[in-house]
C-alpha cells in the first residue's frame, strides 16, 4: 500500500489534490504526496492511527516534517490531533481553502491555466528534481527564467 500512496510523487507533471471532507490516515498521506493541495472549508486533517499505537508508515511522517517543520509535525504526529482547513493552511499543509462549490472550478482553472507554474513547467518537460531546484533558486533570489528556460 505504501508504494501506491507515493505514486503521485513519481508523476513527472504536477499533481493537484482536491480535498473535500475528512482526510485522515492514508488519505492524508496520499494528499501529502501531491504537489498542490486545495481543500474545502469543511475539510479536516489528521493521522489518527498514532492514537492506536500505529505509525503512518507510507511516507506521511517524512512528508509532514518536510512540509510543516519538526515542531508542528511532532505536535500533530504525537497527538493524532485533527485540524481544520484554515489551520492546515496556516501550517502549510494545504495551499488554498475554498468554499465547497468553488473547489472543483478552482481545480479545473489551475489544471487548465497552470496559474501557479511558469509556462515552461506546464509542458511536463521538467522532472520534479528540476522543479525543486527551481523553487530553491527562487528562494535564494536567483531568476527562474535563467535556470530552466532555454
Amino acid at each position: 500500500m505504501g508504494e501506491d500512496l507515493s505514486t503521485a510523487e513519481r508523476i513527472s507533471k504536477p499533481v493537484i489534490a482536491s480535498i473535500n471532507g475528512y482526510t485522515f490516515g492514508a488519505g492524508l498521506e496520499l494528499a501529502l504526496s501531491c504537489d498542490i493541495r486545495l481543500a474545502s472549508t469543511k475539510s479536516m486533517f489528521a493521522l489518527p492511527e498514532v492514537r492506536l499505537g500505529m505509525v503512518p508508515a507510507s511516507g506521511g511522517i517524512t512528508r509532514m516534517v518536510k512540509m510543516l517543520g519538526l515542531s508542528r509535525a511532532t505536535y500533530l504526529l504525537m497527538l493524532g490531533k485533527r485540524i481544520d482547513a484554515n489551520t492546515a493552511l496556516q501550517y502549510g499543509l494545504i495551499h488554498e481553502v475554498l468554499e465547497e462549490d468553488k473547489l472543483e472550478p478552482r481545480l479545473v482553472e489551475m489544471a487548465r491555466t497552470g496559474k501557479y507554474n511558469p509556462e515552461a513547467l506546464i509542458t511536463g518537460e521538467y522532472s520534479l528534481e528540476e522543479l525543486n531546484e527551481a523553487v530553491s533558486a527562487l528562494l535564494n533570489g536567483r531568476s527562474l527564467r535563467t535556470l530552466i528556460i532555454p
